[in-house]
């Protein structure tokens, strides 16, 4: 109950009793719904995050420590398929050709693509000529379908006697055959411009999102003191969009796994595929390609002779060096 106190009647001037409303009580309805309609507003957020996130790389992780049947190594063998995986790429010659196709885009991401992109991005942050125009060139491949961009671009370098592509006629003019470009050596050539061509209007996007937010104050500043564009685009633009740089260094890295559909879609006619990387091995090859085009690697389910030979303390402690030097590596990419 609220307290007594009293007031004045507005029509007769007369004192009249009244009671204060329970505020404490209301303001405890309120802060208890509130409670409540915050707490079902992340209720779905947080069990997406538990289960697709949380739960998958769990599971994954898990699955490192199983055999073929899904079942626990022993005790001795706990780590055999990270020592098989650290002695394949040191000593199969395919493993090794499989890493360095896949490496082959981490350096094209982060050293090449991201570069590039952050001069077209202050290019167009500088509103040069045609700046509208450039933009839309460079969004353009990251709004369409990558079905319909490896067909376009198969078919702009096509030379035959049936149809002829953009830069076939114009690679034709300077008496350069082009019709074998996505077979053979060439072909992984052809993927990394492709994967540049595409690529750079992602980072182009972003970059230029985040140099839109620097302050002009700062850059006017600047440039009544005399400072070049050069020395602004080093020492003002690119400090204060870190944050995005970083951002797109570590998507960039995750290429080294994630880099699937380019080479399948435009090395897929070729007899023998060059640009074969960790997605094609990872994926069901019955899926993807026929298996007299790629050969699977051997799944083993159990030691070899050679790690059968060592003792588990020695397997166990191999092991337990290149999980460190996985965490490790890991924490340097998101350090950067």
């Amino acid at each position: 109950m609220g307290s007594f106190f009293k007031r004045r009647d507005a029509s007769s001037g007369a004192a009249v009793a009244s009671i204060t409303p329970p505020k404490k009580r209301r303001r405890r309805k309120i802060i208890k719904g509130t409670t409540i309609f915050i707490c079902l507003m992340l209720l779905y957020p947080i069990a997406q995050f538990a289960i697709m996130w949380f739960g998958v790389n769990i599971n994954s992780i898990l699955l490192t420590f199983k055999d073929t049947r899904d079942e626990f190594f022993s005790i001795d063998n706990l780590f055999f398929n990270y020592e098989t995986v650290f002695m394949e790429m040191s000593s199969n010659s395919d493993w090794q050709s499989i890493y360095l196709a896949s490496a082959a885009y981490i350096v094209l991401n982060c050293f090449v693509t991201l570069p590039v992109s952050m001069f077209f991005s202050y290019f167009i942050f500088k509103k040069v000529y045609a700046a509208g125009v450039f933009k839309a060139i460079f969004y353009l491949p990251s709004v369409l379908p990558i079905v319909a961009l490896t067909t376009v671009y198969t078919l702009a370098f096509q030379q035959s006697s049936d149809a002829t592509g953009f830069m076939g006629a114009l690679l034709g003019l300077l008496k350069i055959d082009c019709s074998r470009w996505f077979f053979g050596d060439t072909a992984k050539w052809m993927v990394w411009i492709f994967c540049f061509w595409t690529g750079i209007g992602y980072d182009v996007m972003l970059m230029s999102a985040a140099m839109a937010r620097i302050p002009r104050e700062l850059l006017e500043s600047a440039k009544m003191d005399g400072i070049s564009p050069l020395k602004e685009f080093f020492h003002i633009v690119i400090p204060l969009s870190w944050p995005t740089v970083t951002t797109l260094f570590i998507f960039a890295m995750l290429g080294f796994f994630g880099t699937f559909l380019q080479p399948m879609l435009l090395t897929l006619r070729s007899p023998s595929l060059v640009m074969v990387t960790l997605s094609f091995i990872l994926a069901p090859t019955s899926t993807v390609v026929s298996p007299a085009m790629v050969r699977p690697m051997p799944v083993l389910d159990s030691p070899s002779p050679q790690l059968a030979s060592s003792s588990a303390h020695e397997r166990v402690r191999i092991a337990l060096l290149n999980f460190m030097l996985e965490i490790l590596l890991s924490l340097l990419g998101l350090a950067l």
